[in-house]
């Protein structure tokens, strides 16, 4: 594992070639990373290392914006493999880029809920973990909140809710 930071949206040539030099000594075959700043970084160096290493881009959020521009053609196009956690999002990146079918792959991102069917702690407990009031119906989200993950959905059911069967108070 190598932590490597540019500060510059479309790749820095320095830092690309300093990351170039590390990669070519430690004989390390493959760029792996998950913020798309990095992409074009990773790309300028598959290209300095004469296309010797193998480019793969972890995708965490949706190409919101339309990027079938000749800069990000060229750039999507020297990625190997570019990594969707859901099918909805690589078709979104499908529709989004041109980046082809064939490099996409889908592999959820996933955590082992084992560990929450599992959990020692009752709900009573649990509450009681957290200073939360027993009598009070809560819900809750893990991660930013975010127009694609529905809280806003949420918000008008439980307002429905609470105009139409008055059990939220």
């Amino acid at each position: 594992f190598l932590a490597f930071e540019s500060q510059y949206k479309y790749g820095n040539l320095f830092k690309a070639m300093a990351l170039a030099k590390i990669l070519k000594k430690r004989n390390i075959s493959y760029i792996i990373s998950s913020h798309s700043k990095d992409i074009n970084l990773m790309v300028i160096c598959k290209k300095l290392l004469n296309n010797q290493i193998k480019t793969i881009y972890i995708q965490q959020m949706v190409v919101g914006i339309i990027k079938k521009d000749l800069l990000h053609n060229i750039i999507y196009s020297n990625l190997d493999a570019w990594v969707a956690p859901l099918q909805s999002i690589a078709n979104e990146t499908l529709n989004n880029t041109n980046l082809k079918e064939k490099k996409i792959h889908i592999i959820p991102l996933a955590i082992n809920v084992d560990v929450f069917l599992n959990a020692k702690l009752k709900q009573k407990e649990a509450r009681k973990a957290f200073n939360l009031d027993e009598n009070t119906f809560w819900i809750g989200t893990i991660g930013r909140l975010d127009p694609g993950k529905g809280q806003e959905f949420t918000i008008k059911a439980i307002k429905i809710l609470k105009a139409e069967i008055n059990i939220i108070t």
